[in-house]
């Protein structure tokens, strides 16, 4: 983003959930994170999209991955299918 977004007809606020999502709930996301791992690494120049379901937070912890009591583990549906796409 270069500048400040302009809300319209096309770009609006997109609402917080309220409650957590259900465990095994498919769901898509999208954003300008990191396009690998690692501390240094460098956050995408284009909006990407990825898809996958909620899991329970030893899943993620288990594999390594903090989780903060306000956030939700989120990983590719399988092993077959990237999570993160270009969009």
């Amino acid at each position: 983003i270069i500048g400040p977004i302009i809300f319209g007809d096309y770009v609006g606020e997109i609402p917080m959930a309220i409650f957590p999502v259900p465990i095994g709930t498919e769901c898509t996301y999208t954003g300008w994170g990191s396009a690998a791992e690692g501390p240094n690494a460098p956050s995408s120049q284009s909006l990407r999209k990825a898809r996958g379901k909620i899991r329970q937070r030893q899943f993620c912890i288990s594999h390594g991955i903090p989780v903060q009591s306000y956030e939700q583990c989120f990983s590719r549906i399988s092993e077959q299918e990237s999570a993160i796409m270009n969009y």
